[in-house]
């Protein structure tokens, strides 16, 4: 079995929209919106959304490509192309919504005591 690819890459300065680090959270489709939920319940995640300008897009999508490549060699069933994950807005800033999911199957993927989340100005 191959070892896991671990890369941390930090971005700073950019803009947090509707940050959901406090707790899991998931779709409710009657409600048509996210709504609080324990870390076991289907869909439970983690999200934030954010802004930065077009120079850290370009350099956390490199960053990123470089681990989906280090990724592919090991897994030859993956796609040749990293698609571009990011929106451009009209002002010509870009827009990104991480998500980790913390459950899968009645099995916590993730101790929200482990999960180091930091954002800074």
């Amino acid at each position: 079995m191959s070892e896991i690819v671990k890369t941390k890459y930090t971005i700073e300065n950019v803009e947090a929209m509707w940050p959901r680090i406090n707790r899991t959270y998931k779709f409710d489709n009657a409600e048509k919106r996210s709504v609080p939920c324990e870390a076991t319940d289907d869909g439970a995640a983690y999200t934030l959304q954010f802004r930065m300008d077009e120079a850290q897009a370009k350099e956390l999508y490199k960053h990123m490509k470089t681990a989906y490549a280090a990724k592919q060699a090991e897994n030859s069933d993956w796609p040749d192309k990293f698609a571009m994950p990011f929106k451009k807005d009209a002002d010509g800033s870009f827009t990104h919504k991480a998500k980790l999911k913390v459950h899968t199957e009645q099995k916590p993927l993730v101790n929200p005591h482990n999960i180091p989340l930091l954002i800074r100005n």
